[in-house]
């Protein structure tokens, strides 16, 4: 085993996979010239997702309105409307 000999010294670099580079979405609104980095890329996205948060939270707000938002008038108008004639 001692008379093992190398090419080049290059042999014994090893070569790992590029980890900086992003891929999928961020790279797409990069290459659409939408954002200049990954980092802006990053905002939008968070944008992005506040907007849906804040989307969810009012549909869910309304989704679960058990009818109290309605003012006084508009609640005895309701009540003159379905009462059964006397």
């Amino acid at each position: 085993m001692d008379n093992v000999t190398f090419d080049s010294e290059t042999d014994l670099v090893r070569t790992s996979p590029d980890t900086s580079s992003s891929g999928g979405l961020s790279t797409w609104l990069i290459q659409k010239k939408i954002a200049k980095d990954e980092s802006q890329a990053n905002q939008i996205f968070l944008g992005i997702l506040a907007v849906c948060v804040l989307i969810t939270g009012f549909a869910l707000a309304s989704l679960f309105d058990d009818g109290t938002g309605i003012d006084a008038a508009e609640r005895l108008r309701l009540e003159q409307s379905t009462r059964p004639p006397q």
